[in-house]
């Protein structure tokens, strides 16, 4: 009898002791799966927010250089004027034709009576004629701004896709005589931070 006590609490033990142990294994691979977990989202975390910032950087970039080119062109206009409009046509003509980057759609002159001299074949006077857009946000906050301006996305009426427009008023002898502007495709953003860097 005295051999089954001892068998029974050698029994007991052992169960605790297995109990125990795997009690304490389970605690420790919880504890460090959560430890693991924590650190491998603060490294894709961490990794995300660099490859944002890179790539903010890149757009901003190349923002950059759009707007400078834009901001050399209108200010061959102020010196040269924009009141020969064929002159004007050619020169958007050959400016896009000659654009560095595949992202920019159009380069184009609003005029303040509502004709738009396009770098692409679009004409509004007879594709749209019943658009003002010396109303859009486009020409009316570079009209009222010394500085380049970007708009907000929006749908361009004549792709029916969205596009960003960067735009700045040309001046001559303090009068206002338009606005040069560049259209973006949003979706060309994608493929600017997709492509090669």
């Amino acid at each position: 009898m005295k051999d089954n006590k001892r068998l029974n609490i050698s029994m007991r033990s052992l169960a605790l002791t297995l109990f125990i142990t795997s009690l304490c294994i389970f605690l420790m691979a919880e504890a460090s799966y959560l430890i693991s977990k924590k650190i491998v989202n603060q490294i894709a975390t961490d990794q995300y927010r660099l490859i944002t910032e890179e790539n903010s950087v890149y757009v901003s970039n190349w923002y950059q250089q759009q707007v400078s080119v834009l901001e050399s062109n209108v200010f061959a206009f102020e010196q040269n004027g924009v009141d020969d409009r064929s002159k004007v046509k050619e020169y958007l003509v050959n400016l896009l034709e000659k654009s560095e980057h595949e992202y920019v759609y159009d380069i184009y002159f609003m005029y303040p009576d509502n004709v738009m001299l396009c770098g692409t074949d679009f004409d509004n006077t007879v594709e749209h004629p019943d658009v003002n857009y010396n109303e859009r946000e486009w020409y009316v906050n570079a009209v009222a701004s010394p500085n380049t301006v970007i708009s907000t996305a929006y749908l361009d009426t004549d792709t029916h896709k969205v596009v960003v427009t960067i735009s700045k008023r040309v001046m001559i002898d303090g009068e206002i005589k338009g606005t040069l502007c560049m259209d973006v495709f949003i979706t060309s953003l994608d493929d600017l931070i997709n492509g090669p860097m």
